[in-house]
């Protein structure tokens, strides 16, 4: 199912800047796939997935999820599945939650610390039928 999302950081004032996620974008999808990845694929290195999810693939994401049946990884939207760039030119598009919410994201996945320093993965939700928008939007 295609429920848009952004996989960011945050930024000073609470809002946050990141990558666009087409497929399946909803906690028990997108959400389910960052917190797995963080301490197996990651090893619990917050800077290391930033920089690996975010500034690594400046043309967003299709999906970080398999397929159901296991046979297709996580597929970007500027490189090939064997890691290529791909041909076609790639917009370099920061969202922030201006720009997410007018590009009809429905979650965003901040990757941030909490006051101790704890790695944390703070999810928002667009609720713009309520009135309420992302942080900053």
């Amino acid at each position: 199912m295609s429920t848009r999302s952004v996989i960011g950081r945050e930024t000073p004032g609470g809002g946050f800047t990141g990558r666009y996620h087409h497929w399946d974008g909803c906690p028990s999808g997108l959400g389910q796939a960052l917190y797995r990845l963080f301490p197996s694929f990651y090893d619990s290195d917050l800077e290391a997935m930033s920089k690996a999810l975010i500034d690594g693939h400046p043309g967003g994401w299709s999906t970080l999820i398999p397929d159901w049946t296991g046979c297709l990884g996580p597929d970007c939207c500027c490189h090939s599945r064997t890691g290529e760039p791909k041909t076609e030119p790639v917009a370099d598009e920061w969202l922030d939650p201006d720009r997410a919410n007018r590009s009809g994201c429905e979650f965003a996945y901040v990757l941030t610390r909490d006051e101790t320093d704890r790695a944390i993965l703070r999810i928002l939700e667009n609720t713009l039928l309520s009135g309420r928008h992302f942080p900053g939007g």
